[in-house]
């Protein structure tokens, strides 16, 4: 099965939580990049090539992502943080791009989730937050992946009942022009799903991408 972010609603079960949260959010107007989702289950044939094929030619991607998404990860007891693959800088040449999905389709075969191909954004900086009523904490990275790859963040802003507390760890980091862009879109997503929040996000030169939600899990709470 295809489908498009924010073309509809996926179920988890067949989906995986990442694909359907992100696809939620992106059909109620949140900031997510563009991507095509393909459920582990595809023989990649022809209909999955045309698609491939149509997708990069209407996004126009200058880089491609490619993310796995499991119906039995992140969920409120398991995070499974980094059980799960991601290609990243792959070149937006239909061809490349189809090899490398169906290798991932082939590893994930027998089990229930999909495959996103995502447009890459190219982001200053990236991190996570973490969004619990009326405390937020940023964690910023100069990448990404940075703060989920282990790398140690840039800066940690806790915020909390409006007050801000800022710790810089490493490297400069515009902590007000950040926190000012991420509040609302953090909000947002805590308030559309409606439990304690775990988000990744990038920075980009036009505002804040929403790149992956999970629930806080109870094996990460005090």
């Amino acid at each position: 099965m295809i489908s498009e972010l924010g073309t509809e609603c996926l179920a988890v079960a067949r989906w995986g939580g990442k694909a359907a949260r992100l696809a939620e959010l992106a059909l109620h107007g949140h900031p997510v990049p563009p991507a095509l989702c393909l459920t582990t289950d595809d023989h990649a044939g022809a209909a999955t090539e045309r698609a491939i094929g149509l997708w990069l030619s209407s996004t126009r991607p200058r880089r491609v992502i490619l993310r796995t998404s499991l119906a039995s990860e992140d969920t409120e007891e398991h995070a499974r943080a980094g059980a799960t693959r991601s290609e990243a800088g792959v070149e937006p040449v239909a061809d490349r791009v189809l090899d490398r999905v169906r290798a991932l389709l082939t590893h994930y075969r027998d089990v229930a989730g999909s495959v996103l191909l995502q447009e890459e954004a190219h982001c200053a900086f990236g991190g996570v937050a973490f969004v619990d009523g009326a405390e937020t904490t940023i964690e910023v990275a100069d990448t990404t992946s940075g703060v989920t790859a282990g790398q140690a963040p840039l800066t940690r802003v806790t915020v909390r009942d409006g007050s801000l507390r800022a710790t810089r760890l490493r490297g400069p980091v515009p902590v007000l022009e950040l926190v000012r862009k991420l509040l609302p879109v953090l909000g947002r997503v805590h308030d559309h799903f409606g439990w304690a929040a775990d988000v990744e996000w990038g920075y980009v030169a036009g505002g804040v991408l929403v790149l992956q939600v999970r629930p806080i899990t109870r094996e990460l709470r005090p």
